[in-house]
C-alpha cells in the first residue's frame, strides 16, 4: 500500500516507520516525542513538532 503512495501523512507511529522503509515521502506529526530519535531518516520527510 505504502509503496503506491505518494504522500504519508500521520503520527509517530509503526505505519510512518513503513511508510519511510518503502521510501514514501512523509509529514511526521510529533508530539511529545523527540523526532531526534523518532524520526524517519529518509531525506523526503519533513517532520512537525509540537
Amino acid at each position: 500500500m505504502f509503496s503506491h503512495s505518494s504522500l504519508f501523512v500521520g503520527p509517530d507511529s509503526g505505519p510512518m516507520h513503513i511508510a519511510a522503509s518503502t521510501s514514501t515521502p512523509i509529514i511526521a506529526l510529533f508530539g511529545p516525542n523527540l523526532p531526534a530519535y523518532n524520526a524517519p531518516w529518509q531525506a523526503k520527510s519533513f517532520v512537525v513538532e509540537k
